[in-house]
């Protein structure tokens, strides 16, 4: 074991600093500190002006195309004004060159049509009763999913429905009571009043 080897200099600061033995080999000169690279920044400011370049060259386009559009839009509105006010200034001046006859021609009005009455052929849907259809007894030739309901009221509840029916074929008899709200039929074809 190599024992420490001691350098004495003067100073107060220096005074029996140990210093390591080079065993023979001396020390390479320092090198200078390389200077810090600013690739990175560089890279991104390059980046940023590169982008911002291409959204200009699609932006402006854009902005180009709808400055166009405003302008014809515009060209177009003062032109459809300037052929109003020309449009005008002609009748003005054909106003005067017009004389004006006058006819008196007396019409007799027809008599309006007599309101019709409820409906005594219906199809499909939902009627109201003594406004469009009347009540009484009907007929339908009814079919393979022939649904009806006489109804108390229109809210949809259970309780509205006075009486229904649903035919697997074959005709349908249902009488309609001027009592009832309304009818609901599907599917049962035309119905027709039979007496």
């Amino acid at each position: 074991m190599t024992e420490p080897h001691y350098e004495v200099t003067t100073g107060p600061t220096m005074a029996n600093r140990p210093v390591p033995p080079n065993n023979g080999v001396s020390r390479p000169p320092a090198t200078p500190r390389r200077k810090r690279r600013l690739v990175g920044p560089i890279v991104g400011a390059v980046g940023l002006l590169l982008g911002a370049g291409i959204a200009l060259a699609v932006l402006l386009p854009m902005y180009s195309q709808a400055q166009a559009d405003a302008d014809y839009f515009r060209d177009a509105r003062n032109h459809v004004r300037a052929q109003t006010s020309t449009a005008t200034e002609t009748i003005v001046e054909t106003e005067t060159l017009i004389e004006t006859e006058t006819e008196t021609v007396t019409a007799t009005p027809s008599a309006p049509p007599e309101p019709e009455g409820p409906a005594t052929t219906f199809g499909s849907g939902t009627y109201l009763v003594g406004v469009d259809i009347a009540p009484g007894t009907y007929l339908a030739p009814g079919g393979t999913l022939c649904y009806w309901e006489r109804l108390a009221g229109l809210s949809g509840d259970f309780e509205d429905i006075i009486a229904n029916g649903l035919s697997d074929g074959g005709q349908v008899y249902v009488e309609i009571d001027a009592m009832d709200v309304a009818f609901k039929t599907e599917g049962c074809g035309t119905w027709e009043m039979s007496g």
